[in-house]
């Protein structure tokens, strides 16, 4: 994981963050509703959570995403199995828990620190001056 670089593990984790923070309709409801909710229960277990628990959380999660619904968050990680698994179902369930897209790009180490780069660059030659 880039040797321990910080910044792309926290990019990751922001990414992550934000993907449980959007989406809209879905084939089989609106986002939050008791069929998504139902439907991502049992995409989730077993789980820790009681299930009433469970239903809370995705509930919360689903209401804290309200404002964001119909946003787009770009997420990019190296290429490990858990992070397929985030591309391909942890960004489904945020889509459709809370209506935001989340474009979920899995590349190469090599890769991923370069566009860390690029983007840190960016941010710092964009930052509005007070």
């Amino acid at each position: 994981m880039l040797g321990g670089n910080k910044i792309a593990h926290a990019a990751l984790h922001w990414g992550l963050g934000m993907l449980l923070l959007s989406m809209g309709p879905l084939a089989f409801g609106q986002p939050g509703s008791a069929n998504v909710i139902a439907a991502l229960q049992r995409e989730f277990s077993p789980t820790t959570l009681s299930g009433e628990l469970q239903r809370m959380e995705l509930q919360w999660f689903a209401n804290a995403a309200m404002p964001f619904q119909g946003m787009k968050v770009f997420v990019v990680s190296e290429t490990l199995g858990k992070h397929r698994y985030e591309s391909d179902v942890i960004a489904k369930a945020v889509f459709e828990l809370t209506g935001i897209q989340v474009v979920h790009e899995v590349t190469g180490e090599d890769d991923l620190a370069k566009k860390c780069e690029r983007f840190h660059r960016k941010e710092l030659h964009h930052r509005p001056r007070r």
